[in-house]
């Protein structure tokens, strides 16, 4: 009697969004696959945290559209300025939508958290959407080459 309930238009949401669930997970997993294998060549990038990198798939039977990378050089300034070059993502933390999102751990004030938590402060974490792999690649290698600009 006093439980949440899920109202019946949610619900309808949460099944039509469930039953295509597996293709978008597919496409996901190779946009995403596809995004960190292209950071990888890049000479301004100095890691690539992908979890099909990591050479232990364990029981993993597939990826997900999440990772991130760190610049090869910088600090707050360049991960602000390579943020704030995109177009095809937005800022965000929403994991697993439909729309590519992007975010840094690094707030510019706050070094001794990242430090404390081992995090590079030129992380950069990405959710690959469903805008396809190649409109994404375009606007993440603008956003590498204007900073070196």
């Amino acid at each position: 009697l006093l439980g949440g309930i899920l109202h019946p238009f949610d619900s309808w949401l949460l099944l039509r969004g469930l039953r295509t669930m597996p293709v978008r997970m597919q496409q996901h997993e190779k946009d995403a696959l596809h995004v960190a294998e292209f950071l990888r060549e890049r000479k301004d990038v100095s890691a690539v945290h992908h979890p099909a990198f990591c050479g232990n798939s364990g029981s993993l039977t597939g990826y997900s559209g999440l990772f991130s990378f760190q610049l090869a050089r910088g600090g707050f300034n360049e991960v602000r300025r390579f943020i704030d070059g995109l177009k095809r993502f937005r800022i965000g933390v929403s994991w697993g939508g439909v729309e590519s999102l992007v975010i840094s751990p690094n707030r510019g004030f706050n070094l001794p958290y990242l430090e404390a938590q081992r995090l590079p402060e030129t992380l950069i974490r990405l959710s690959i959407g469903l805008e396809g792999a190649d409109v994404l690649i375009d606007d993440i290698a603008a956003s590498l080459d204007a900073l070196a600009s």
